[in-house]
């Protein structure tokens, strides 16, 4: 189904590409991400701790594989 889909988006313009992914695609997971977000971060200053929370031990796992010489 991908497969079809890519080689056919190869040869068509944009907007009929756009319509034909959200036909083809999305079409087949249901839009939940909403509805996990708001339930998992129902104030925005939790939603933004997380988010500092992660992108700071992301940073930091990083420099320890670099330092550990980890790719």
């Amino acid at each position: 189904m991908v497969i079809d889909v890519a080689d056919k988006v190869k040869t068509m313009s944009g907007e009929d590409a756009a319509k034909l992914f959200e036909e083809r695609v999305l079409s087949y997971y249901p839009r939940l991400f909403h509805e996990w977000f708001v339930e998992r971060f129902p104030e925005p200053t939790q939603w933004l701790a997380c988010r500092n929370a992660y992108s700071r031990t992301a940073a930091v796992m990083s420099m320890v594989g670099y330092i550990l010489g980890y790719e």
